[in-house]
């Protein structure tokens, strides 16, 4: 459902969960760049060995712009969060790039 080739920015919130953890391993494969945003740095490390490329805060992306923070805009991004935190993963998607909203942690919409 998402069309993505090698060298691609996919974006995904939710670090700590078991579904980041299986886009680490399948962006790994692919050769997509993948960034997984956190709440805090408890799973940077084993994101990092399961394949993610960057792993941010989410207050760092809420400070920052993906643009500012890699030098490019994301190709698509997959929600599993919500509310404002699904907002912000949507403002760093590029032109004619996807959104996926795959849950709602939150309980926002």
């Amino acid at each position: 459902w998402l069309s993505l080739n090698a060298g691609d920015i996919l974006l995904i919130n939710a670090g700590g969960s078991a579904i980041s953890f299986l886009f680490c391993q399948l962006a790994a494969l692919r050769g997509i760049k993948l960034i997984v945003v956190v709440r805090n740095t408890a799973h940077r490390q084993a994101l990092l060995n399961s394949g993610a490329w960057r792993v941010y805060e989410k207050s760092l992306l809420q400070q920052y712009e993906l643009q500012l923070l890699t030098g490019h805009t994301a190709k698509a991004a997959i929600d599993c969060v919500g509310g404002e935190e699904g907002l912000q993963l949507a403002r760093s998607v590029g032109p004619s790039g996807d959104f996926v909203a795959l849950g709602l942690l939150s309980g926002q919409q």
